[in-house]
């Protein structure tokens, strides 16, 4: 209250409990997690079964051509990504040296989909 009056008398606003606007161009803010997300959950290896670490995994809907959520494979060739229930999504893997991988898969209410992508050897382009 005293706040408010010495602001007042002074010409000073009070604080707005408003959040600051964002830069234009910045990115969206990260949405919290739902009880009724899915996770997809995969393991990334070679064609040979060996474990392919800092593989880059891109999903999107299926309906979009733009990737929303993205991840990388760890040392153990894990990756796990969050998204909400529903649409078909595509899963793209890449890594450097190796084919793109990509499948499309069904995402279901508070489901773990474990998915698996052998990465075969990219054939050299020289010959």
């Amino acid at each position: 209250m005293l706040f408010a009056l010495a602001g007042a008398a002074t010409g000073l606003a009070a604080p707005s409990s408003a959040l600051p606007e964002r830069p234009p161009g910045a990115a969206e803010p990260q949405q919290k997690p739902r009880y009724d997300d899915c996770i997809l959950y995969g393991n990334v290896f070679t064609q040979d079964g060996h474990l392919l670490p800092d593989a880059d995994v891109h999903v999107r809907r299926a309906t979009d051509k733009k990737q929303k959520w993205e991840a990388t494979s760890d040392r153990r060739g894990e990756f796990a990504v969050r998204v909400p229930p529903g649409p078909d999504y595509v899963i793209e893997v890449k890594a450097k040296g190796f084919v793109t991988q990509t499948q499309t898969i069904t995402s279901k209410a508070s489901a773990r989909l474990d998915l698996v992508f052998h990465m075969p050897v990219q054939p050299d382009r020289k010959k």
